[in-house]
């Protein structure tokens, strides 16, 4: 179990999650060029890590609002304009 003191803390830590697959993946296409296999570097770079790039920057825009937004309230107003 998680348990975060606030909304910020909690997208961090999925932030942080975020990071350490794009590590990964970066390894596992590293690895994949050492094997000379084109198409799962391919496959890794153009699907894989452009989503994790993606999903880095959103995270990012995130944690920015939630900090302006402050906790409480302004947690709740970004909560409800994200659904």
């Amino acid at each position: 179990d998680y348990e975060w003191s606030s909304a910020p803390d909690a997208t961090k830590a999925a932030l942080d999650t975020q990071k350490n697959i794009t590590q990964e993946l970066y390894i596992l296409r590293d690895r994949a060029d050492m094997e000379s296999d084109p198409h799962l570097v391919k496959f890794i770079e153009s699907e894989l890590l452009t989503e994790q790039v993606t999903g880095i920057r959103d995270l990012r825009e995130l944690i920015a609002r939630l900090f302006r937004a402050g906790s409480g309230l302004g947690e709740v107003i970004v909560d409800k304009e994200l659904n």
